[in-house]
């Protein structure tokens, strides 16, 4: 009788050691996909020089192959500067329902003397975790592009923020 109750929280042990294995792994691969994403956005928003057609259609093939469907929201609303995007529309902004990642445009103003417009990106991800007892824990994970000098946007709706250091 003595050996089966040692066999059973023995047992009892080895799972509990698993399963918590289980769940870091997990979300350490969801984690490391996030910041692939929001890694990837920043290279095809400097590659094509601003936020344009060309870019969101390729951001949205990367997510659509990768199979990035995690949604959240952005802070505030566009007139604070956040827009958010979702992988299946490719012609501009969207405001609520499902948006899959939010870029932010921001301003950079180092001195006035040349009319070289300077701007950099802010992008934001999302990452999701459901848990049964706490339910979903939605988590963002933000970067930044370089300065851009004179980026090439053409989406309606896109507003700035501005940062001024004179």
């Amino acid at each position: 009788m003595k050996d089966a109750i040692g066999g059973t929280s023995l047992f009892l042990i080895v799972i509990s050691i698993l399963s918590v294995f289980a769940i870091y792994i997990s979300i350490s691969v969801n984690w490391s996909t996030a910041i692939k994403v929001k890694n990837e956005i920043i290279f095809y928003i400097e590659k094509n020089k601003g936020l344009n057609n060309d870019t969101l259609k390729e951001i949205n093939t990367y997510l659509s192959d990768v199979g990035y469907f995690t949604s959240g929201t952005c802070p505030g609303d566009s007139k604070q500067g956040w827009n958010g995007y979702n992988v299946g529309k490719i012609d501009g902004y969207i405001t609520t329902g499902d948006i899959h990642y939010c870029v932010s445009k921001v301003n950079y103003i180092k001195n006035q003397s040349d009319s070289m417009d300077r701007s950099y990106y802010r992008v934001r991800t999302f990452f999701m975790l459901d848990l049964p007892i706490i339910r979903r824990l939605g988590l963002t994970i933000d970067g930044e592009t370089k300065v851009i000098t004179n980026p090439k946007d053409d989406i309606e709706g896109v507003t700035v923020t501005e940062a001024r250091w004179d």
